[in-house]
This record gives C-alpha cells, sequence and structure tokens, in this order.
C-alpha cells in the first residue's frame, strides 16, 4: 500500500467572477494495485490508447494531460467502450475517479498528441 496527497487550489477575483473564488482541498488516498506511475505516450487519431482496462469493481484516480502546447490536436476522453466524457486541450489536464469497472482509455482528434497520465487505485 502507499499513499498519495492529490491536493486542488482554486482562486480567483471578484472582477473576475463577481464574487471572491478561493478554494483548497487537500487530503490523503490510500492506494493499492493496480496503479501507474508518471508516464507518456503519443496518441493518434486512428486507434484509442487504454489506460486503464475496465475490470473488477472499484475506484481509480486516473491523472490525464495533454503535454502538446501548439496545434489543433486535442484528447477525447472515454470508458473503456468508448462513450466519451471530457476532452482536453492543449495543456489542460484532469484529474478523475473513475469506475474501475468501465475503465478508461483517450483518443487524439485533428492530429497526434503526447498524453502524460497515471492512476492509482483506492484502497477498499
Amino acid at each position: 500500500m502507499a499513499t498519495i496527497t492529490p491536493k486542488l487550489t482554486v482562486t480567483g477575483t471578484a472582477a473576475d467572477w463577481g464574487a471572491a473564488v478561493a478554494i483548497s482541498v487537500s487530503d490523503s488516498l490510500t492506494c493499492e494495485a493496480p496503479a501507474k506511475g508518471l508516464s507518456k505516450v503519443d496518441v493518434t487519431t486512428v486507434t484509442p490508447i487504454q489506460l486503464v482496462a475496465a475490470g473488477s469493481a472499484g475506484t481509480t484516480f486516473v491523472y490525464i494531460k495533454n503535454n502538446n502546447t501548439t496545434g489543433t490536436g486535442y484528447v477525447d476522453i472515454e470508458t473503456d467502450g468508448s462513450a466519451v466524457y471530457g476532452t482536453l486541450m492543449n495543456g489542460e489536464f484532469a484529474w478523475i475517479p473513475i469506475d474501475t469497472a468501465v475503465g478508461v482509455e483517450v483518443t487524439a482528434v485533428n492530429a497526434t498528441v503526447e498524453v502524460e497520465y497515471a492512476y492509482w487505485s483506492r484502497t477498499a
């Protein structure tokens, strides 16, 4: 078992949002296999790349980032059955709790995209 500490900080001024925004959340996550440390893969527009295979029940926390900084390519985030539920444009990232039973895969749109990812499964 291992422990990771995810942290989210969101700030904005009243001039930007009508009211000041200040959210800071930090927690610890005790995790077990399956897990994968920080990795990178080139994703093409032809074939989805499976990041987490569909498997047994549980929750897996997935970090995904579109490493491209220029161009028109973006990344669709999908279930292992190709149902799109998110999109990452250049430089964007996501931290997503997924149902391990449905898995997660990514597909590039318009151009090949370098995707950085990692995942951790919550200890039951």
